[in-house]
C-alpha cells in the first residue's frame, strides 16, 4: 500500500484518484465511440466544463447566458 501511495506502483488505493468501475465504463465508452481515451465526470456541469475547455485555447473567450446552468440568478450583478 505504501508503494501505491508513493505512486511507485500503479493500482487502486483511493477512489477519488482512480476507480476500477469508472475506468471500465470509460474504457467501454471509448471503444464504442472509437476514441483514444474517455473520462467520466460527477456532474453535468463538470462535463460541460471539460467539453468547452477541450476546444478552447489560451486567450479564447467564452460567451454564455447568465442562465447557462440552472435558474435565473436571484441577485443583481
Amino acid at each position: 500500500m505504501g508503494r501505491l501511495f508513493d505512486l511507485e506502483e500503479n493500482g487502486y488505493f483511493y477512489t477519488r484518484l482512480a476507480n476500477p468501475t469508472n475506468d471500465a465504463v470509460a474504457q467501454k465508452i471509448c471503444e464504442l465511440e472509437g476514441g483514444v481515451a474517455a473520462m467520466l465526470t460527477s456532474s453535468g456541469q463538470a462535463a460541460n466544463f471539460y467539453a468547452v475547455f477541450n476546444i478552447c485555447s489560451a486567450g479564447d473567450h467564452v460567451v454564455s447566458a447568465a442562465t447557462i446552468y440552472g435558474a435565473r440568478p436571484t441577485c443583481s450583478p
